[in-house]
């Protein structure tokens, strides 16, 4: 008799947990604060990892139903420059959202910096930046997703490296829709008045009024002042409805023309203007991060093991995955980036098979006796094992999980976190409840393929997975 199958995504690992939120975290510190509330540095109690706990009081959400829109969209998006939300917890006053934490400030705070230092960002450097939050809006897009609020402020840095990676934060105005290009079936004017698009103003617009604000933003970044001011907002908006960008700052003097260029194609009537895969093949980007490291460092026996694991473990993988931090996965993201050739952020099977042959010839140039054949390789069987959503694509986090080394996820502070997320009525045992609870499965259609995970993985025959089980599992 043939499985049911069963489609598994992230999605089912943010849930909203009604509980005093210091039975898990320990706050250390305020790190910031806004009219929607205040954020902490956290620390997690099991795994001791540093998060960062965005606190909102329920009395100022205004809208309920849009508040938990923006959980669900953050809860399902994937990308390596998004910021990742981990869990939600919910009391009596407040809701607090754990979110990965960034070290190295706002964007903004980055260009006001270097233009007091008289040190303005360069080409180089802004061109990193930019490549990043384009391949981000990229993805957004092809999931159908509008963010609406693109600013140098909600785009912030991990750490404070100068060739830091970037996150884009802030979806409280995004929205999700179909028809995506096609139609400019956008109306609401929201966002912020700088970076706001002309077809916003007018109340008719569609996924393009973000490349709008990403043109705003890359104007900053290397002149230090909007394209489009004013003494107020009524004169804002008219200056951006005659759209007139000029070059005329000191600034602008040793820039490349192919880059006022580009600025120009984003900030231009919607109907000319570019879209976030095209950008992505300009020449001034691809140029100016052209000495991005292509090596992989990755034994691709890994990803030969992933194929033959249970697939609970590969749940278990895939959770652990998504709370690694950005260094701990630094060579699988890289490797991501170099495979993704048309930048949607995910990957599909000739993606794969490319990105599984460089693996080999790195693996045999290594190798000395255990050389691998490609053509010993079944791609699509190895690509079904990965794609647990069932989706016809490879998520980010799914190919973290597919070759994520076990020295990391055998820590025991990810085992531990790992085990207690699943164990929902934390009484030591994971049981076939716990899981439908923890997957968010409402029915009862899968209850005897669980009951099977459940047995392969009891190793005293208890009927449940304590501890001892769960470890054997992970490492077998």
């Amino acid at each position: 008799m043939e499985k049911k199958i069963l489609s598994i995504n992230k999605k089912s690992f943010v849930h909203i947990i009604k509980d005093d939120i210091t039975n898990h975290y320990e706050v250390i510190k305020k790190i910031g604060e806004g009219s929607y509330g205040k954020i902490y540095k956290a620390k997690h109690k099991i795994s001791n990892e540093i998060r960062a706990m965005k606190q909102i009081e329920k009395k100022k959400i205004i809208n309920m139903i849009a508040f938990k829109k923006e959980i669900e969209i953050l809860s399902y998006l994937d990308h390596p420059n998004i910021i990742k939300l981990f869990e939600v917890y919910e009391d009596s006053k407040y809701f607090y959202l754990i979110n990965e934490i960034c070290n190295g400030g706002e964007l903004l705070n980055k260009i006001l910096k270097r233009k007091k230092e008289n040190n303005p960002i360069k080409e180089k450097e802004a061109a990193n930046i930019f490549r990043q939050l384009i391949y981000s809006i990229s993805y957004l897009h092809n999931m159908n997703i509008v963010h609406r609020d693109l600013k140098p402020e909600n785009i912030l840095f991990i750490n404070e490296d100068i060739n830091s990676e970037i996150k884009v934060i802030d979806f409280g105005f995004s929205i999700e829709f179909h028809n995506i290009s096609k139609h400019k079936n956008l109306s609401s004017k929201v966002g912020t008045v700088y970076y706001m698009s002309p077809e916003i103003l007018e109340g008719h617009y569609n996924e393009l009024c973000d490349i709008w604000s990403c043109g705003v933003i890359l104007y900053m970044i290397l002149c230090s002042c909007p394209p489009f001011q004013g003494n107020n907002d009524k004169e804002i908006y008219q200056n951006i409805k005659d759209g007139k960008v000029n070059f005329i700052q000191n600034e602008w003097k040793s820039i490349h023309q192919n880059v006022k260029d580009l600025i120009l194609n984003m900030l231009c009537p919607d109907n000319k203007r570019l879209n976030a895969k095209k950008i992505l093949t300009n020449n001034w980007i691809n140029n100016k991060n052209s000495d991005i490291k292509n090596e992989i460092g990755i034994n691709i026996q890994s990803i030969l093991d992933y194929q033959n694991m249970n697939i609970l473990k590969k749940i278990i993988l895939i959770f652990i995955s998504w709370r690694l931090n950005d260094e701990e996965v630094k060579n699988i993201k890289n490797f991501f980036y170099l495979i993704d050739k048309d930048k949607k952020g995910t990957l599909n099977i000739n993606d794969l098979s490319k990105g599984l042959g460089k693996l080999v010839n790195e693996n045999n140039l290594n190798e000395k006796n255990n050389k691998i054949d490609f053509n010993d390789l079944n791609i699509e069987n190895i690509f079904k094992s990965i794609d647990l959503e069932h989706n016809g694509k490879i998520n980010y986090t799914e190919f973290i999980a597919a070759l994520i080394d076990k020295n990391i996820y055998l820590k025991d502070e990810k085992l531990n976190e790992a085990f207690d997320a699943f164990d929902t009525e934390s009484n030591g045992k994971i049981c076939v409840k716990d899981i439908k609870h923890f997957l968010n499965i409402q029915d009862n259609n899968n209850d005897n393929m669980i009951e099977e995970w459940i047995k392969e993985n009891d190793f005293n025959n208890d009927g449940n997975i304590d501890f001892n089980d769960f470890k054997i599992m992970m490492m077998k």
